[in-house]
């Protein structure tokens, strides 16, 4: 800054040409080394915004510049594929008249949260490109994008996105359609497995009946007849009377084993009165003798005093047979001769029923394969029974361990509750 001077100061000396020569000089080599480095700094800068433009051009998304209200500043290669048109065309031009009619009220608020938040705004939108396409987009943008008034929006297709998501429903609903139907399907296969059961203890009461209503009376007839016949070989004397009578006792003693065998299976066709007459306490009483006598199997049994409520008929007749099977199975591969059954109550909705030996055991995980095993109602199909009744069964057991069986089924909380008619 040149040094101001009083009006009554003396003026100053001036320079000699030498001096003004060699200031010249000065300033003018000052001048060339700006415009030396100005030259670089304009070259950097466009190299900068021309790596800046083919790494915007070139970018993976489309972009797009939009001014506060909307209008389309520039855009990317990217914007150009996606919306189909030439990029020439756009500039000016309002991005609204190329999103869906029902989204322009969700555009005008992302501008507006665009000019006043100051972190990334996202919005989904429906573009409509010029061939008639839509696309589903998601519109990213951060306010300003290096400008004022500016707004670098993203616009990310979610075409593919949403055929996935859409293909993924359908998948959903043909798999909940099909898990439907196999909830259906197995409904249906455990009502017909009641009914085969229901069928089968049919038939098992038919043929009893029929062997005690025919089959033990007409042997019970024989029985008779062979007595009579007996005496009247002994009256009439002589060796022939001898030879027939002994024919006789043997005929006798046949037909009483016929007898007692139709007597012992119409007990294992057909549960005793005495279940249905009582209850099932006192016909796992019954059962427990019949097994000492008939198998010489001691078992013991254990009703917890008060907690044994009346079952259904179904109930009491799918327990009792269950039992019944179980203990032929200690008898056939347990090689001990005593068992123990326990009926208890461990919660006030379910009634628990465990038969247990100290025998052979053998290994969990071979239940299913062994089939020596599964007599009558079998494991499997004991427990495919109780499940249709929302009950359980659960095996305990191991080689040399014994085999403890628990039956759990569910029954009234309520002890006053009328059970189901029998």
């Amino acid at each position: 800054m040149p040094t101001l001077h009083s009006p009554h100061s003396s003026a100053p000396s001036p320079a000699g040409p030498d001096s003004l020569r060699h200031e010249l000089a000065l300033r003018t080599e000052q001048l060339r080394t700006l415009e030396s480095e100005n030259r670089d700094l304009r070259e950097t800068l466009e190299r900068a915004l021309s790596e800046y433009e083919d790494l915007y051009d070139l970018a993976p998304v489309a972009m797009v510049k939009l001014t506060s209200q909307g209008l389309i500043r520039c855009m990317n290669a990217g914007a150009e594929r996606l919306l189909r048109v030439r990029r020439s065309a756009m500039p000016g031009l309002p991005l609204l008249q190329r999103i869906r009619r029902e989204d322009h009220a969700a555009f005008h608020d992302f501008l507006r949260r665009c000019r006043t938040e100051r972190e990334t705004v996202e919005e989904e939108v429906t573009l409509r490109t010029c061939d008639g396409r839509e696309a589903p987009v998601r519109l990213i943008g951060l306010a300003g994008g290096g400008e004022a008034d500016c707004c670098q929006t993203a616009l990310i297709d979610l075409t593919e996105q949403h055929a996935v998501r859409d293909e993924l429903h359908e998948l959903n609903e043909r798999l909940a359609a099909r898990t439907r139907e196999a909830e259906e399907r197995s409904a249906r296969l455990g009502r017909l497995h009641a009914r085969v059961v229901d069928a089968e203890q049919a038939e098992r009461r038919r043929l009893a009946r029929h062997l005690h209503d025919n089959l033990q009376q007409e042997l019970v007839a024989a029985t008779m007849q062979v007595h009579l016949a007996r005496e009247m070989a002994g009256e009439s004397g002589g060796e022939i009377a001898d030879r027939l009578g002994e024919v006789l006792e043997r005929l006798s003693q046949s037909v009483a084993d016929a007898l007692t065998a139709t007597r012992t299976l119409t007990t294992e066709l057909s549960p005793p009165p005495v279940l249905h007459e009582i209850g099932l306490p006192a016909a796992l009483h019954w059962l427990a003798d019949f097994y000492e006598e008939k198998h010489g199997l001691t078992v013991e049994v254990r009703c917890d005093e008060g907690e044994c409520c009346a079952l259904p008929q179904d109930l009491r007749v799918l327990l009792f047979e269950a039992t019944r099977e179980l203990l032929l199975n200690v008898v056939k591969y347990a090689g001990v001769n005593t068992a123990e059954i326990h009926l208890d109550r461990p919660t006030p909705d379910r009634l628990r029923l465990t038969v247990r030996d100290e025998g052979e055991g053998f290994e969990a995980g071979d239940m299913l394969e062994r089939r020596d095993y599964a007599t009558g109602l079998g494991l499997f199909g004991l427990t495919e029974r109780l499940a249709d009744v929302g009950g359980s069964v659960d095996v305990t057991t191991a080689p040399g361990r014994g085999v403890a069986v628990c039956l759990v089924v569910p029954v009234s909380a309520d002890p006053d509750k009328t059970p189901e008619a029998d």
